[in-house]
């Protein structure tokens, strides 16, 4: 007696990985978007996930960092990267940011806007250390006028301003 049904299975099983394939490979083709990274769909963010992230410290500095695919290029990073940085500004009610490219030059307060992108894993990625002001200090930015300038790039990848 033949056993059809150990085939059949088979078969369903070969149609499911496939499937599954053609979606994973479908989003890879795709740049990353702008997005919390801890908040994909874990099969996806395997093959073409990413996003941003942020985390406390040290001391009053948040760290924020976006990674992306190797679809997306560095300017984007660059503008995800500022532009998640203006978000945590603006949740804190804080009008002015200060970016440091590493833990070194906050120390030294030595801020700069100049975000060397680096290509981590296949992919562009970066992160930095943002410290909020109340008030102007020198090598602040603007939050409303980085906002200003970046919204309409933010616009145009169907980011909600």
């Amino acid at each position: 007696m033949a056993r059809s049904g150990g085939t059949r299975s088979r078969a369903q099983g070969k149609a499911r990985y496939a499937a599954v394939l053609s979606a994973a490979l479908a989003v890879a083709g795709c740049a990353t978007g702008y997005k919390d990274i801890h908040h994909g769909i874990p099969l996806f963010d395997a093959f073409g996930g990413g996003g941003y992230w942020d985390e406390p410290g040290p001391g009053e500095l948040t760290k924020v960092g976006f990674a992306a695919n190797g679809h997306t290029d560095n300017a984007a990073v660059v503008t995800y990267l500022t532009w998640r940085c203006s978000e945590l500004a603006v949740q804190r009610h804080k009008p002015f940011m200060r970016i440091y490219p590493s833990l070194v030059s906050a120390v030294r307060n030595q801020p700069s806007t100049d975000i060397n992108v680096a290509n981590i894993m296949g992919g562009p990625a970066d992160w930095v250390f943002v410290l909020f002001d109340d008030t102007y200090v020198p090598g602040d930015l603007d939050v409303a006028k980085v906002r200003a300038q970046l919204s309409p790039r933010m616009k145009a990848e169907g980011v909600a301003l």
